[in-house]
């Protein structure tokens, strides 16, 4: 950086050549190139370069936060749409299978049972004395005792079986793989000794017993809606006989 007579400054390239090398007090021939256009070209080239690096930068931080966005949008969507779909297939109460995906399990365990030679189960229960629990202690109480009556029947059961809730205090069960009449029975044995135990909802210890009807495929039916329905008539058997008790359908 030189400066002229006036006082400005500019960028200049400078040559020096000894006049005789031999001789070097002859002195020396000195050239200057002025080349402030091309140094402030070149200070041009580095600032738009670091400018576009810079704006790179930012583009490339704007468009990870925008994809981060949408990954995170997605997956939002995708988890609505599992709960859309656990909602359609669910009790909203106890999470337990609505009718819908009953009869859908019980399609798979019939169809299962035909390959097997084996034998599918259907229990329809309902609770003899839940009503008073409603009238006595409120709603909340009810829907409390339904849910702790869903959590037994699920612990109680075998990770291949379905229990349902389809409506009320009525819930039904696909055991499938049954060896026979008696293992159902057994089976509703421990549902009875499980579901009489008391219940210590809120600050209230609760007492509900359960009437089970029992069908079973093929014996009782070939189709979900008569192995259901014929479940249910055997449930009312159980009704008469004082509830607290388990009957099988027996075909007339």
């Amino acid at each position: 950086l030189m400066q002229r007579r006036d006082g400005s400054t500019f960028w200049c390239r400078m040559l020096a050549k000894a006049i005789d090398p031999h001789d070097l007090g002859k002195g020396s021939i000195y050239i200057t190139e002025d080349i402030t256009e091309r140094r402030h070209a070149q200070e041009a080239l580095v600032r738009a370069r670091d400018t576009l690096e810079l704006r790179v930068r930012e583009r490339t931080a704007e468009l990870a936060s925008a994809n981060q966005r949408l990954h995170a949008e997605i997956q939002e969507r995708l988890q609505a749409e599992k709960q859309i779909r656990h909602l359609a297939d669910h009790d909203a109460l106890t999470d337990l299978p609505n009718r819908r995906l009953l009869e859908d399990r019980l399609k798979q365990a019939m169809a299962a049972a035909k390959r097997s030679g084996k034998e599918v189960a259907v229990m329809f229960i309902d609770l003899d004395n839940f009503k008073p629990v409603n009238d006595l202690f409120g709603h909340r109480a009810g829907d409390l005792l339904l849910q702790a009556i869903a959590k037994r029947l699920r612990d109680l059961l075998r990770a291949v079986d379905t229990v349902a809730r389809i409506g009320g205090d009525e819930f039904v069960l696909v055991l499938p793989e049954m060896q026979s009449q008696a293992t159902a029975g057994e089976t509703a044995k421990k549902i009875l000794a499980a579901l009489v135990q008391p219940y210590q909802v809120e600050s209230n210890t609760l007492t509900s017993t359960p009437s089970i009807g029992v069908s079973r495929y093929p014996e009782n039916g070939a189709d979900v809606d008569t192995l259901i329905n014929r479940a249910d008539d055997a449930m009312y058997k159980a009704k008469q006989k004082g509830g607290n008790n388990y009957q099988f359908y027996i075909n007339p």
